[in-house]
């Protein structure tokens, strides 16, 4: 169960919620009653569509690093490298995705689900937790880190009138810290499997 817990919490990392609330708020509509329904909507939608695409992630882990000849433990210290570009963007703007990036037909999908929760970082961690301990467990943790940064964007309308968008920006920025930390451990552990 640790083993479930450590991979969901590292993979809700890499998923970066925090930094995708203002471009989630930017998709959804504004904060008029009956609206509420359809923002809860749009979360859903991005979380399952991002869902489907990390446990398909999951599933062909192994296919994937056989076709290469890559070991899982080699795998993690590159991982920590896909993740550099979004912890940097995070760090740096305290958003995953620039808000003229949402104006598309179907936000959920482009880009909220991808490549705003199904991140190369994300997809990178759940590649290596699943090489690390196993399907099954990494499939749990996928779908407890998902209905975590679900619910979080759920709560992203509450969010932004109890903290401001200012604190919501640390929290972003926060969260390219915890990539980085999520980052050199996945290296550190791959580099000492070897």
């Amino acid at each position: 169960m640790t083993e479930i817990l450590r991979a969901a919490v590292g993979i809700f990392a890499t998923l970066a919620p925090f930094g995708l609330v203002p471009a989630f708020l930017a998709a959804s509509p504004d904060d008029h009653e009956g609206d509420a329904a359809r923002t809860g909507l749009t979360a859903f939608a991005a979380a399952g569509a991002a869902l489907a695409v990390l446990l398909t992630a999951v599933v062909l882990t192994d296919p994937f690093l056989g076709l290469l000849d890559v070991s899982g433990e080699n795998f993690q210290a590159g991982a920590a490298v896909i993740m550099a570009p979004l912890a940097v963007r995070l760090l740096w703007s305290g958003r995953s995705l620039g808000l003229s990036e949402v104006a598309t037909g179907r936000p959920w999908l482009l880009p909220l689900a991808v490549p705003g929760l199904a991140s190369p970082a994300a997809l990178g961690a759940v590649v290596a937790y699943s090489g690390r301990y196993g399907e099954a467990d990494a499939a749990a943790a996928v779908a407890i880190a998902i209905l975590a940064a679900g619910a979080l964007l759920c709560a992203g309308v509450f969010l932004r009138r109890a903290l401001g968008g200012l604190a919501i920006g640390v929290l972003g920025r926060l969260s390219g810290a915890l990539i980085v930390a999520v980052a050199v451990e996945l290296a550190v552990d791959g580099v000492r499997s070897v």
